[in-house]
């Protein structure tokens, strides 16, 4: 079992190069956060919206990395410089399995 963090947003049209040195800092910081799994995320280049999702081991390792001061700060100028709204859900994984066509 482990939990994902769903992250949903809409991106304002300004702040870019600020936006992508937080985006990709801590991109390769949460990699080292204790329980981090993977993440992947996509947004749409013309409607802005998009969509993160991380998973973690377990909710404790949740709240490591929202308390992270990186991530703090992060989530300061979000609010203010890079987006319109967000939302964020934390679900628990019940159960996962993939198939890939170039694996068989």
């Amino acid at each position: 079992m482990s939990y994902a963090v769903i992250f949903s947003s809409k991106r304002t049209d300004s702040n870019s190069e600020l936006y992508y040195q937080h985006n990709d800092f801590l991109s390769e910081k949460i990699k080292s956060v204790p329980g981090y799994i993977k993440h992947h995320g996509i947004r749409h280049p013309e409607t802005r919206e998009g969509v993160t999702i991380v998973y973690f081991e377990n909710l404790e390792d949740i709240k490591a990395w929202r308390d992270d001061l990186d991530h703090q700060n992060a989530k300061a100028l979000a609010k203010t410089h890079f987006y319109e709204r967000y939302s964020i859900e934390i679900v628990k994984v019940e159960r996962a399995y993939e198939w890939d066509s170039n694996k068989d």
